[in-house]
């Protein structure tokens, strides 16, 4: 069935079954720090951010963590979305920048 994946201030990544919000069916570590954006790249892999300043890519079920793209060198990064042919990410953090990571690999 389709699942949901959502963040939490607690850096956890939790699973719901669509229409079950009270269910978690699977949760994992993200970040050390509160999830604060994520953007679906394909149907199996999300791109995550967060306060601690980490771009990280994560594939969900089976739940791993695939590597960290970029960061914000310790600075929180608010929002990422990524290009509509998939190949480019833009991060935007509280060091007053914006930056384009290329992910097309």
């Amino acid at each position: 069935g389709r699942k949901v994946l959502c963040g939490t201030q607690s850096g956890i990544l939790q699973v719901f079954s669509w229409g079950n919000w009270g269910d978690v069916s699977d949760r994992f570590p993200g970040h050390p720090q509160s999830v604060q954006s994520m953007v679906k790249v394909d149907e199996q892999t999300v791109v995550t951010c967060s306060e601690d300043g980490m771009i990280r890519i994560v594939q969900v079920q089976p739940n791993k963590l695939l590597g960290v793209i970029g960061e914000h060198e310790g600075y929180p990064v608010e929002c990422i979305d990524v290009s509509f042919d998939s190949h480019y990410l833009a991060s935007c953090s509280h060091d007053n920048t914006i930056k384009f990571w290329d992910v097309a690999e």
